[in-house]
């Protein structure tokens, strides 16, 4: 899709599936008519794959299988680097360290374990960092998932470690979304995660 365009992958899944709202699919039979060369590669492909399914006899593949492909197929199309409106900040909404101590203790309780949770628009961020008690080193330990039961495939998605402009790790999500960073110092970084739609960013926190 161009820089421009505003219809989702997702969304020509669904329309070339009829489960598209009607006022939706004429923006979508619009913008087509306007000749949008990457949705309308996106649709030959989709009508293709359709009417091969429809025509083959055998047995169904499994949901996840279905997925995989469709997500390997959009990661293997060009990927326009994200516009500001994809670029979205996660908003820190828990952290065990709100949660009061004990009048007359404070300071004595502390955990070795620190939890956070970011939330960006319909995806959330669950942070863990082990070792907090005064160890040198910590790992990081952080899991990727919808906030909404859509079925979104959340595996293999990049995670960048910074540090101000400096790129200290990247790792990849497992198949439930899951990545780990061992031995980080204490300091003050940031997560970039890049999805296939948007890049979301967890400004500056302190481990």
């Amino acid at each position: 899709m161009s820089a421009a365009c505003s219809i989702c992958f997702d969304e020509l899944v669904d329309y070339i599936g009829g489960q598209m709202a009607p006022d939706r699919r004429s923006v979508v039979d619009a913008h087509l008519k306007e000749g949008c060369r990457s949705c309308l590669g996106h649709v030959t492909w989709l009508r293709l794959v359709t009417d091969s399914m429809e025509s083959d006899d055998s047995r169904e593949p499994p949901i996840w299988v279905t997925r995989r492909a469709i997500r390997l197929f959009r990661e293997r199309g060009p990927r326009p680097r994200p516009t500001l409106l994809q670029r979205v900040a996660a908003a820190l909404v828990f952290d065990n360290t709100w949660q009061p101590q004990l009048a007359g203790i404070r300071g004595s309780t502390l955990t070795s374990t620190r939890q956070m949770l970011f939330s960006a628009d319909d995806i959330d961020v669950d942070v863990r960092v082990d070792g907090t008690d005064g160890q040198c080193e910590v790992m990081l330990v952080g899991q990727v998932l919808p906030n909404v039961d859509d079925g979104r495939d959340l595996s293999g998605v990049e995670i960048h470690l910074l540090q101000g402009r400096r790129e200290l790790f990247h790792r990849v999500t497992d198949r439930l979304g899951e990545f780990t960073i061992g031995r980080l110092p204490h300091g003050k970084y940031r997560l970039l995660i890049r999805l296939s739609d948007r890049e979301i960013t967890i400004p500056g926190f302190e481990i």
